[in-house]
Protein backbone atom coordinates (compact mmCIF):
# COMPACT_ATOMS: atom_id res chain seq x y z
CA UNK A 1 0.00 0.00 0.00
CA UNK A 2 1.55 3.20 -0.93
CA UNK A 3 0.69 6.80 0.46
CA UNK A 4 -1.39 9.20 -2.21
CA UNK A 5 0.23 12.32 -3.43
CA UNK A 6 -1.73 14.21 -0.32
CA UNK A 7 -0.91 11.68 1.89
CA UNK A 8 2.92 12.28 1.58
CA UNK A 9 2.34 15.54 1.49
CA UNK A 10 0.61 15.93 5.37
CA UNK A 11 3.91 13.32 6.26
CA UNK A 12 6.08 16.30 4.47
CA UNK A 13 4.11 18.83 6.13
CA UNK A 14 4.80 17.28 9.50
CA UNK A 15 8.23 15.66 9.42
CA UNK A 16 9.96 19.17 10.89
CA UNK A 17 7.99 18.77 14.24
CA UNK A 18 9.42 15.13 14.22
CA UNK A 19 12.69 15.06 13.39
CA UNK A 20 13.27 18.11 15.64
CA UNK A 21 12.92 15.44 19.01
CA UNK A 22 13.11 12.13 17.15
CA UNK A 23 14.31 10.49 20.76
CA UNK A 24 11.39 11.94 22.41
CA UNK A 25 9.06 11.00 19.71
CA UNK A 26 10.33 7.40 19.71
CA UNK A 27 10.04 7.29 23.51
CA UNK A 28 6.23 8.20 23.27
CA UNK A 29 5.63 5.72 20.21
CA UNK A 30 6.72 3.01 23.02
CA UNK A 31 5.04 3.90 25.84
CA UNK A 32 1.85 3.83 23.93
CA UNK A 33 2.55 0.55 21.91
CA UNK A 34 3.37 -0.55 25.55
CA UNK A 35 0.06 0.49 27.67
CA UNK A 36 -1.95 0.04 24.81
CA UNK A 37 -0.54 -3.87 24.44
CA UNK A 38 0.81 -5.14 27.28
CA UNK A 39 1.26 -8.56 25.65
CA UNK A 40 4.58 -7.06 23.44
CA UNK A 41 6.43 -6.42 26.59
Amino acid sequence: MGLSDGEWQLVLNVWGKVEADIPGHGQEVLIRLFKGHPETL
